[in-house]
């Protein structure tokens, strides 16, 4: 990892600023995961019986993550809600990794 002298001197990395801190940037529109749907779902493969299963989606705009739990639909839609504010928080965190293709050090 590249030391705080060597990314002074680099310009395509700069510190990530905690929320909220002046002259932080917002985060991107794109960035934020919500709920994209929740619906009734089949009994996947392994899983235990029962007929009370759901998928649910997490958007963000490029990506998606889909998810299987039993439960009824409020239920799961208000897990989802809960995934989706926890990655949120994890991106927006000033601790969060934010590798580039451009960044030193990049395993391959």
């Amino acid at each position: 990892m590249p030391s705080r002298k060597q990314n002074a001197r680099d310009p395509t990395l700069r510190a990530a600023q905690p929320a909220g801190e002046a002259g932080a940037t917002p985060p991107r529109a794109g960035s934020r995961f919500r709920v994209g749907r929740v619906e009734r779902a089949p009994v996947p493969n392994g899983g235990d019986g029962g007929e009370d299963w759901c998928r649910y989606v997490l958007e963000n705009g490029r990506n998606s993550i889909t998810g299987l739990r039993r439960g009824s639909l409020p239920q799961v839609t208000e897990h989802a809600q809960r995934l989706a504010q926890d990655l949120n928080e994890r991106h927006d965190s000033p601790r969060a990794l934010r590798w580039t293709a451009a960044s030193p050090g990049r395993k391959k």
